[in-house]
């Protein structure tokens, strides 16, 4: 039997008490709040966790969040990971039950944690957010920054990707051109702040690059993300880090398909992808 000797060992530090940060968006929507401080990196760290999902305030209608994370003192900030995308449930009494969680291969150094976010609701109230930190890594290419595409801040939304026909793919959707080589993609998938309704079903996903929409190939293909009705969330609504190479230029699209009958916001989902660099 080989002898692939001892694992390296890990240490993880969480900056986050009993239920989290608390951090608030502006009371305009779809404006950015102030920074909030959430922690501070003693030692250079080689990843994070970052989850967020705990709306204090519980309401029906369909809510997204996007989060800036950013390493600095007060009033020198420097944005690391812009436009994290976190959804609401619209169940008055489910909104702690979808908590969404990303890991970032990031090479962080020492320094202030800053969190500021924006609603798609105003006055939304407080979103709790919480860290882990790890030293080691996770065996993906470690960066130092990440690229946001397919942000719609102006709505507070991702990109809208539209299902064929009953369980057809849809045409595929750009997202974006990379504008600095990706080695690691995240993507979040949501609601576009429309919810769900009748029956829940699954979503198949494509990720694919490209030269045009009428030549794509797949890179990444998901399935099983179910588009719940009862909540209103997509779930898993974080897919990734994926490790790939792709080069500055790169043309990102995406395709879905569904399961089951659909029409109206049933045929949506919106994303949002993160090209680690």
């Amino acid at each position: 039997m080989a002898d692939w000797g001892s694992p390296p060992s890990e240490t993880y530090t969480t900056y986050a008490g009993y239920g989290g940060y608390t951090v608030t968006p502006s009371a305009t929507a779809h404006q950015l709040g102030s920074w909030s401080n959430v922690g501070y990196i003693a030692a250079p760290v080689q990843g994070f966790w970052f989850q967020s999902g705990d709306w204090t305030l519980n309401n029906t209608t369909p809510r997204t969040a996007m989060f800036d994370i950013g390493i600095g003192d007060p009033g020198n900030e420097k944005v690391i990971v812009s436009n994290v995308v976190a959804c609401a449930s619209t169940s008055t009494t489910a909104n702690r039950a979808h908590q969404q969680q990303y890991y970032f291969p990031l090479n962080l150094p020492a320094g202030q944690v800053n969190v500021r976010a924006r609603s798609s609701y105003a006055s939304t109230g407080g979103i709790r957010v919480g860290f882990t930190l790890t030293t080691t890594t996770s065996g993906l290419p470690g960066g130092a920054l990440v690229d946001t595409y397919g942000a719609v801040t102006a709505s507070t939304t991702g990109t809208q990707v539209t299902a064929g026909s009953g369980a057809a793919f849809g045409s595929w959707t750009t997202i974006a051109t990379s504008t600095n080589r990706i080695r690691s993609l995240l993507i979040s998938v949501s609601n576009g702040n429309a919810a769900y309704s009748g029956t829940s079903m699954n979503t198949a996903l494509d990720i694919g690059i490209g030269p045009n929409s009428g030549d794509v190939t797949p890179i990444i293909r998901t399935s099983q993300i179910a588009t719940q009705a009862t909540t209103g969330i997509p779930s898993p609504s974080v897919l990734g880090p994926y490790c790939v190479d792709l080069p500055s230029g790169s043309n990102l699209y995406a395709r879905i398909a569904k399961d089951a009958a659909h029409s109206g916001a049933n045929s949506n989902v919106y994303l949002v992808m993160y090209g680690v660099r």
